[in-house]
């Protein structure tokens, strides 16, 4: 069974990376994530987001900061971020967003609840986040996850982003893993809502 399993993840891999190369209806998303824990309580973060929508590049974001574990069960966090994008003509956007993270486990499922309030120097506009994630461990080494994340965009008083995700999470080595995810993302357009199917790979290094 861990043969077929591995097997599939490798497959998957392959075609995952792959996909930019494609003219198909769909954006692919290449994640990066570099943690160092400074001691059982806190930890730096720093994370880089690529989008590319059928040959080309089209968003960039990159964010750091710290976190600290309050508790079992709640974590606390402060970041830093710039994100620019090829229909802004590349112009770049700094934001900051504190976050509050609860860790929940039953069985062998792991809940995450993440809350996070961006702040946008440039229009002085903020957003909330809430991120529900579900996840199953398979082996010592795979864990499927699945789960929500809404956008409330208070200058437009709504709810304007709404994505559904599945992924597949492998630990490759101790402090590497890889991330191989589909995100069914909706956004609110001119009271129009558009739906983008997405492809993604996230690779995570503890150091």
């Amino acid at each position: 069974m861990r043969k077929k399993i591995h097997s599939m993840l490798f497959i998957s891999m392959f075609l995952f990376l792959l996909a930019p190369v494609f003219p198909q209806n769909y954006v692919y998303y290449s994640k990066y994530s570099l943690k160092h824990k400074l001691d059982d309580s806190f930890t730096i973060k720093f994370n880089a987001n690529i989008k590319f929508k059928h040959y080309y590049n089209y968003y960039r974001k990159i964010y750091g900061g710290i976190s600290k574990k309050l508790n079992k069960n709640f974590k606390i966090g402060f970041f830093y971020a710039i994100k620019s994008k090829e229909s802004e003509n590349w112009k770049i956007k700094s934001y900051i967003f504190p976050q509050l993270t609860y860790i929940k486990r039953v069985g062998d499922i792991e809940i995450e609840d993440r809350n996070r309030v961006e702040y946008f120097f440039s229009s002085k506009d903020y957003k909330y986040r809430n991120r529900l994630l579900f996840a199953y461990q398979l082996n010592k080494k795979t864990e499927l996850w699945f789960g929500e994340e809404v956008r409330y965009f208070f200058k437009d008083k709504r709810i304007g982003k709404n994505e559904l995700l599945l992924g597949i999470k492998y630990r490759i080595v101790k402090k590497i893993s890889l991330d191989l995810f589909y995100d069914y993302k909706s956004e609110r357009e001119n009271n129009v809502w558009v739906n983008t199917n997405v492809f993604g790979t996230k690779i995570s290094f503890l150091i």
